[in-house]
């Protein structure tokens, strides 16, 4: 059995379902979304980024910051897939970034680890000005995404391991 089709063709069946279930979207009360935003500014769908904020934030001071990481298996999915329960953490006062990046079938690991980086580098530069307190950030994610988040922890606290991936650790403390 090849268990990658098997994986992709259970993915697509939940997006499908997903589809039907939603087909008027998720439900915006309590938040507002700045949506599709290029991180590397090359505007390829694997590197575009999505940021979240309280609905009545007006960007006049910095809030808590979220940086999320989609789950799917490394090999489904996308920052928008979490809407819901990433405009639920908005809505609850913080400010949320959800990246894309390139799926497993495409790429590996290290590129993943990269373009992970190459988001957290975006908010580093254009997150204070967009209201995210980046002396106040939590990196998590569901599935995958949450040993990406692990991992891009720990890559941040060691030297060695952003040399092995061929990163910089942002200047925030995570």
């Amino acid at each position: 059995m090849d268990y990658r089709q098997y994986l992709i063709d259970n993915w697509n069946m939940i997006a499908e379902t997903n589809e039907r279930d939603y087909p008027n979207g998720v439900d915006s009360k309590g938040f507002r979304a700045e949506k599709h935003i290029a991180y590397l500014g090359d505007y390829d769908p694997a590197h575009m980024l999505n940021l979240y904020y309280p609905e009545d934030f007006k960007g006049d001071a910095g809030i808590p910051s979220i940086i999320y990481i989609h789950g799917g298996g490394w090999m489904y999915g996308n920052a928008d897939i979490s809407e819901r329960y990433l405009g639920y953490l908005a809505s609850c006062g913080y400010a949320v970034m959800a990246m894309n990046y390139t799926l497993l079938q495409n790429g590996d690991l290290s590129v993943i680890v990269r373009e992970i980086f190459s988001a957290m580098h975006w908010l580093e530069k254009y997150g204070p000005a967009r209201g995210f307190d980046l002396g106040k950030v939590l990196v998590c994610g569901d599935s995958a995404g949450g040993h990406l988040s692990i991992l891009t922890t720990c890559i941040t606290l060691s030297k060695e391991l952003q040399d092995v991936y061929g990163v910089e650790a942002p200047s925030y403390k995570i």
